[in-house]
């Protein structure tokens, strides 16, 4: 299980979202636990990640 954080305004734009503001997940917790902090991202998936979240609201 992860966690994606997308921006409300990256959703609003008109177009597909494509950047992720923050993403965890447990294959993250390695290099969150060395100081590594994930930040904003360009993720294809993201489109799909909203659609899901919407269908299965």
């Amino acid at each position: 299980m992860g966690l994606t954080v997308v921006l409300a305004d990256e959703i609003r734009g008109g177009g597909p979202p494509r950047t992720r503001d923050f993403q965890f997940g447990e294959w993250l917790r390695t290099g969150l636990l060395d100081g590594e902090l994930p930040g904003p991202e360009t993720d294809p998936d993201v489109t799909v990640l909203i659609a899901s979240a919407l269908a299965d609201h």
